[in-house]
């Protein structure tokens, strides 16, 4: 009587004696047959020894665990004593963690990497508006009347770095500054503050890109009816385009108002119509008083095609984006 055995390392054809007759060893990425053995399946190659030696095929392990899977036998003791050796335990150690490493890389799903870029953009928004905020306040020493003249931090360094404090005052038609006058080096530290703003400015507008594309890729559908910023947002929101895939679209359209909804629950304060959605054209586009139906209508559509794109399904965006259109065109 042979038997055959395979474990981690390979396939084994021990005789009645319990000694090896042949041996089929696995190569350090061959991960597909040992899945098989981790879930109980027969593999190919231990048809073909059971076939040419006309042995037993005994059950199997993936690692030191051991058990009886689809009607296979238990292994013999003699068997298992075999791999008692210390090279044998050494290398099953090794493979075990290779296989476990393998497994936690390929869990790591793409949209693990959306809601990484979307977290980095709300990091560089806070970063901005901090920076902003202190260049304006350091230039308004300097030239207070330019101080709050433009409102956006990214234009306002690129005007300071382009223009002198007289062309600006001339600008604006004043005389005299009530401002006090920086040296070359008060000015150059200034203009340094300046610059790093812009090109964060420009870093953000790479990583909204970079949201776009994997969107593209992962979530098309959500993209379609969302745009890259709102749709990279709920999922990171969600945790996850599976987690999304799992809310319900009441949960979905209060995304980004848990804080209002908290208060809601804790004090009976008004509940939250809509979170993140509110920034959507469709919402901010309807009347007031139909806002909250048109942020309802976005999320149920948005339970849809999310669902549809985490099971890669068809693309059906275009067609979600036109019955919301048409729906809300009707109410309006």
């Amino acid at each position: 009587m042979n038997y055959i055995y395979a474990n981690i390392l390979g396939v084994w054809v021990f005789n009645d004696q319990f000694e090896v007759e042949d041996k089929l060893l696995f190569s350090e990425d061959d991960y597909s047959r040992i899945l098989k053995l981790e879930n109980g399946k027969l593999i190919d190659e231990e048809k073909q020894l059971a076939e040419k030696y006309d042995g037993k095929i005994v059950g199997n392990s993936t690692g030191y665990g051991l058990g009886k899977s689809n009607g296979k036998s238990y292994v013999p003791l003699k068997i298992l004593a075999y791999f008692r050796e210390k090279k044998f335990l050494n290398e099953i150690k090794s493979k075990t963690l290779r296989l476990v490493k393998k497994k936690i890389s390929e869990d790591v799903k793409k949209d693990a990497l959306i809601v990484q870029a979307m977290n980095q953009i709300d990091e560089l928004d806070k970063i901005m508006n901090n920076l902003g905020k202190r260049l304006r306040e350091w230039y308004g020493l300097y030239n207070p009347e330019f101080e709050r003249t433009i409102s956006d931090h990214e234009k306002f360094a690129e005007i300071l770095l382009k223009k002198s404090k007289e062309e600006l005052l001339r600008e604006l038609n004043i005389e005299l500054s009530m401002g006090i006058d920086l040296n070359n080096n008060d000015l150059l530290a200034l203009r340094r503050v300046a610059q790093q703003l812009i090109e964060l400015g420009k870093l953000k507008e790479d990583q909204k890109e970079y949201v776009d594309e994997l969107m593209k890729k992962e979530a098309p559908n959500v993209l379609a009816i969302c745009g890259p910023m709102i749709g990279g947002k709920l999922v990171s929101l969600a945790g996850g385009l599976e987690k999304l895939s799992l809310f319900p679209a009441s949960t979905i359209q209060l995304l980004g108002a848990e804080k209002a909804l908290f208060r809601h629950i804790k004090t009976g304060a008004r509940c939250p119509k809509y979170g993140i959605l509110i920034n959507h054209p469709f919402v901010t586009g309807a009347k007031k008083d139909i806002k909250a139906r048109a942020a309802r209508l976005l999320a149920d559509k948005i339970s849809i095609a999310v669902k549809v794109d985490y099971f890669k399904g068809e693309f059906i965006g275009d067609k979600l984006k036109k019955e919301i259109q048409d729906k809300l065109k009707l109410e309006n």
